[in-house]
């Protein structure tokens, strides 16, 4: 049994050549290979291809720093650690500038 492209349209009667129909095959076929676009984004592109910067948690932070979350507040307080406000008591550092921090040595000392 041949199976053409008009037998999955719904239509009531013939169109006019000029008016473009989608059947639903044609639909579904679309929306799965952009799905397919979509997880080879994820999965098969190098993991530093992406862009946002990854937030952490004043306790994160205080687990790489090997001291506690109080600290952490602190060191954003003193603008010795640069933070992203998100909101009344919600703070979240950025990788970069906790490496940043780590790689200068720290707070800096008066001498």
């Amino acid at each position: 049994m041949k199976q053409t492209l008009t037998d999955c349209t719904t239509t009531a009667g013939p169109l006019p050549v000029s008016e473009f129909v989608t059947s639903e095959a044609e639909v579904l076929g679309a929306e799965i290979g952009d799905l397919a676009r979509r997880l080879f984004c994820l999965f098969a592109l190098p993991v530093g291809t992406n862009t946002t910067p990854r937030l952490l948690t004043a306790q994160e932070v205080a687990d790489v720093l090997k001291t506690n979350a109080q600290v952490v507040y602190r060191l954003a307080r003193n603008r010795e650690l640069p933070a992203v406000n998100l909101g009344q008591r919600m703070l979240r550092f950025t990788e970069a500038s906790v490496d940043e921090f780590v790689r200068r040595g720290g707070v800096g000392r008066a001498a």
